[in-house]
């Protein structure tokens, strides 16, 4: 056993000085107990319910533990006495505590030196329910159940067991008994008062075993620490705490495990009573290495100089996980309490704390007389706790309360340096102005924009909508946590541009040819379109694929569409000059086509002819050349294929050229019965014409196809259709 005090507060805590009480603490007292059906004196641990509200117990009126509820939002509207057994009950010290199905459970005893347990499950607003009754050969030497890694409940007991002497105990929440190990029988020798155990992190169970000298517990004879290793069934004591009580006697409340010390696996901390060096308890610590304990002492409570921060803890401590801090209660004087030497202060109990820092100090200790009970930690930040009131066979003052202390509220937070607008991916750093006290600030950023892990650099993430951002100042040990009111900034689009070179001037004749550019960072395809259809013609997928047509100036025009992040990009024209060379004609009809008859049509002479017959399909084929070279006419859209028109009947069969008393009377262009193609590896296009109504039989007419790119007309070919 190393029994050392260290003066650095990492590896365990000593009190270097004390701070003055928190002026900015904020008390009040919630409820004011009358006695008779709602209880009086509540002792044992308050606990926070899935429901938000709080859930504890009295001691009772007379013999009867009551228990009670309320709405920490609404106190005064909502407290409720919700329970009372049939009597003797006593619910001592035990309180309550919560178990992963999001019920309650307490314990009551029968009063008797060797009690009989009764283990209770409470599921609000419901009345409590009979769990399990522990009774023979146990004994109850405490009162109150706890929560172990598993779920399940446990509780120390005295009697029975393996060796005879007690141990920790199982209490299935389905009922169910049974023992994690059990104590020498030796080790409880005296009776006394055993606290619930603890199950740490480690899997170990750790409680404590006080002997008292007298009924009212007020003289204790014997204080040990012990470790109970459910693995091998053994009991260690951890701590025996020596004779004339340098280090503190007596130990009421339960132990809380804390973070350990360098080089230790698992540290717990508890509460004296009474001892120390000034006889009025005190706070200790026990870090255990392997089977080695080494225990310190970081706060003894000092009656005798200022300033005064408690006397007579009788509850364990709670600790505040965002910073470490620890906060606890203290009985305050009584008569007949403490070793020779304590004056008496008249003082009835305070809440104190220790930081970090390892300095104690008192936030509160007016209008309220002896608290009993630890602190309850609530998830609205603020401590809550109960006084147990002057309680003896006539009381006269209180019959106990129940209190709020909260942090105060911080002066207004805000946010400052946000931009009302900010473009895609760019950034830009934020503070604030106001809060209170030491608590650390981060930023929240949501909506089109992002930071990283609270910090104060925004980015925005998308072009549209907008950005929210709010600031946070952590609470510290006087002050309560803000968050600010979000401020908005309006996301912009980012600009993209297109880089299109310049492009060289061609010979009507060459053969078609495809341009490129860069676009920007939306990943949009640039594509291309030309001002100048009749000089020039666009196709393929993007309309890269340029063909000339005559000469001129032919201007193809590059575009990229944007997105939700980036503006469309402006238009980025290049021109060039189409130069003599040859000129693009129509080249056909093809074969199978033919005229009606003998004769020349449209310049081209023919000595026979074949008609159509109605029904049939007339393959009209055709392509554009230059210079009597087929070239590629293909297109990239639909509107832009060519259209064949036929036109009759004539009026006189030989008159063959389109014109004058020549009408539409049948297939016009792409969408009839049959599609237009176009062949790459020929350079032609093809439509297929079926001879129907309202075409007729016998008559004349002529084929001719208009290309809308170039706007140009193939001369008219004559057909005739018979039976």
């Amino acid at each position: 056993m190393r029994h050392t005090i260290r003066v650095f507060f990492l590896l365990t805590w000593i009190v270097l000085a004390a701070r003055p009480a928190a002026a900015q603490w904020q008390f009040e007292t919630l409820k004011t107990f009358a006695g008779g059906a709602e209880g009086l004196g509540p002792a044992g641990p308050m606990v926070e319910g899935t429901d938000g509200w709080i859930y504890g117990l009295t001691q009772g009126g007379g013999d009867c533990a009551t228990a009670f509820r309320f709405d920490p939002a609404d106190p005064a509207g909502t407290f409720q006495t919700v329970w009372g057994p049939t009597c003797p009950a006593y619910a001592g010290t035990g309180g309550v505590v919560k178990a992963p199905d999001s019920n309650l459970y307490f314990m009551t005893t029968d009063g008797g030196f060797c009690a009989t347990a009764k283990i209770w499950r409470w599921a609000p607003p419901a009345n409590a329910t009979l769990l399990r009754t522990i009774g023979l050969p146990h004994c109850a030497l405490t009162h109150g159940v706890s929560v172990g890694l598993d779920g399940a409940l446990y509780v120390a007991l005295s009697g029975g067991g393996t060796n005879g002497g007690g141990g920790v105990f199982r209490v299935g929440l389905d009922g169910s008994f049974s023992e994690v190990g059990g104590f020498p029988a030796t080790l409880l020798t005296g009776g006394g008062e055993l606290t619930p155990p603890i199950q740490g992190s480690d899997g170990r169970y750790y409680g404590t075993h006080t002997v008292w000298q007298n009924a009212n517990r007020t003289v204790a004879t014997r204080t040990f620490v012990y470790r109970l290793d459910p693995g091998t069934g053994s009991t260690l004591v951890l701590y025996d705490f020596p004779p004339a009580w340098p280090d503190g006697v007596a130990i009421r409340g339960r132990l809380l495990e804390v973070p350990p010390s360098p080089g230790s696996d698992i540290a717990i901390v508890g509460a004296t009573m009474f001892g120390g060096s000034y006889g009025a308890g005190g706070v200790f610590r026990i870090d255990v290495a392997g089977d080695t304990p080494t225990f310190t002492k970081p706060l003894e409570f000092n009656v005798l100089s200022a300033p005064y921060l408690g006397e007579t803890p009788l509850a364990g401590l709670v600790r505040d996980g965002s910073d470490g801090t620890l906060y606890g209660t203290t009985f305050g004087y009584k008569a007949g309490w403490g070793g020779p030497g304590v004056p008496p202060s008249q003082e009835l109990g305070t809440i104190y704390r220790i930081g970090l820092d390892g300095v104690a100090s008192k936030l509160y200790g007016d209008a309220f007389i002896h608290p009993y009970a630890p602190l309850l930690l609530a998830s609205d930040g603020n401590l809550y706790g109960s006084s147990y009131g002057d309680i003896g066979p006539v009381p006269t003052t209180s019959l106990g309360s129940i209190f709020r202390l909260s942090r105060a509220a911080q002066d207004t937070l805000s946010v400052t340096g946000a931009p009302e607008s900010a473009i895609y991916a760019s950034s830009f750093t934020v503070g604030t102005n106001g809060g209170s006290g030491t608590g650390a600030v981060t930023f929240s950023a949501t909506g089109a924009c992002s930071n990283m892990n609270g910090d104060a650099l925004i980015t925005m993430t998308s072009g549209t909508g907008s950005c929210s951002i709010t600031a946070t100042k952590a609470g510290d040990a006087n002050h309560k946590p803000i968050t600010s009111a979000a401020v908005l900034v309006t996301a912009l689009k980012a600009t993209q541009i297109v880089t299109f070179g310049e492009l060289a001037d061609k010979a009507l004749g060459d053969p078609p040819f495809t341009v490129s550019a860069t676009g920007g960072a939306s990943g949009n395809p640039v594509t291309f379109t030309t001002t100048t259809p009749s000089v020039c013609m666009i196709s393929g997928a993007n309309g890269e694929t340029i063909t000339l047509v005559t000469t001129g100036t032919c201007t193809v025009r590059a575009s990229q569409a944007g997105d939700a992040n980036y503006q469309a990009a402006a238009h980025l024209d290049r021109s060039f000059a189409v130069r003599g060379g040859g000129e693009l004609t129509f080249a056909g009809l093809f074969t199978p086509w033919a005229p009606p008859g003998p004769g020349t049509y449209n310049g081209m002479t023919f000595t026979s002819g074949t008609a159509y017959k109605m029904k049939s399909t007339l393959p009209v084929k055709w392509g554009y050349a230059i210079n009597g070279a087929l070239v590629d006419s293909s297109r990239s859209t639909l509107v832009e294929y060519p259209i064949v028109n036929v036109y009759g009947p004539l009026a006189v069969c030989d008159t063959m050229d389109g014109t004058g008393i020549d009408t539409v009377v049948g297939y016009s262009g792409p969408g009839a019965t049959t599609t237009t193609t176009y062949d790459a590896t020929t350079k032609t296009w093809q439509r297929n014409i079926k001879l129907e109504s309202p075409l007729e039989n016998g008559k004349c007419y002529v084929i001719q196809v208009f290309d809308p790119v170039s706007g140009t007309a193939s001369p008219s070919f004559p057909f005739k259709t018979t039976k």
